[in-house]
């Protein structure tokens, strides 16, 4: 079974929130979030890019895809429309903490942020990728999580849209500098991956592959290393 979740005011309901004050976009306080019982290890795809920062994670593991994603206090998390997600035991009140922002892909279009979104390959990574902050970072990002919801929680007027758009743009930008960063800071993590990734390579040219296969592809290795392609290709 699979479910979609077309709008806010379905994403709302599902998570018994209260209705969402804009049509196109919406932070969730995930302290105050629950997910019931009926509701884990349900496949569900939504309408709508999501930006999550977990200051606070419950034994709920969440699943992208087939894999676990990587989860520890201090992480975010993306995804973009039509991708399928679960949740692998259900969130009581009070045990997440943190932000989670929807918003649908109308809200960007016309705005140069509608093709600019499709470079952030963050959107696509999966198993055991999320992004991992510092306390600052935390606070960085957590401001800009504020000033989206404060833009959207005032009477909409004719610069509301591009205000929150110019926000979104500037969001994405700090995490794709911290994404850049981690490649660097955690080296010693993706020491083995690449180590592994060099001795796959070895093995595909030594073994002839590439007279009868030709050139190998990244997602022929990022398959043998259960990653993404976007991300192998970043790292």
């Amino acid at each position: 079974m699979i479910r979609r979740i077309e709008n806010l005011n379905e994403l709302h309901n599902s998570l018994g929130y209260p209705s969402p004050k804009h049509p196109m976009v919406t932070i969730l306080d995930l302290s105050n979030i629950t997910i019931p019982i009926d509701l884990v290890n349900i496949k569900t795809i939504y309408n709508f890019y999501n930006i999550s920062l977990k200051t606070k994670v419950s034994e709920a593991k969440m699943i992208y895809g087939r894999d676990f994603y990587d989860f520890q206090d201090g992480t975010m998390l993306f995804s973009a429309p039509e991708q399928v997600s679960s949740i692998s035991s259900e969130v009581r009140l009070g045990e997440m903490e943190g932000w989670s922002l929807f918003f649908h892909s109308d809200l960007i279009q016309g705005y140069p942020l509608q093709n600019e979104i499709k470079q952030y390959q963050f959107f696509s990574y999966t198993a055991y990728e999320a992004l991992h902050i510092s306390d600052e970072e935390k606070k960085i990002i957590s401001s800009i999580f504020k000033k989206i919801r404060n833009e959207y929680s005032l009477n909409i007027d004719v610069y509301s849209q591009d205000i929150l758009v110019a926000n979104i743009s500037l969001l994405l930008n700090y995490c794709n500098r911290f994404y850049n960063r981690q490649f660097i800071t955690r080296k010693s993590v993706h020491k083995n991956v690449l180590s592994e990734f060099e001795n796959l390579l070895l093995d595909y040219f030594n073994s002839n592959q590439s007279s009868t296969m030709g050139l190998p592809t990244i997602t022929y290795f990022s398959n043998k290393l259960n990653l993404s392609a976007n991300y192998l290709s970043d790292l």
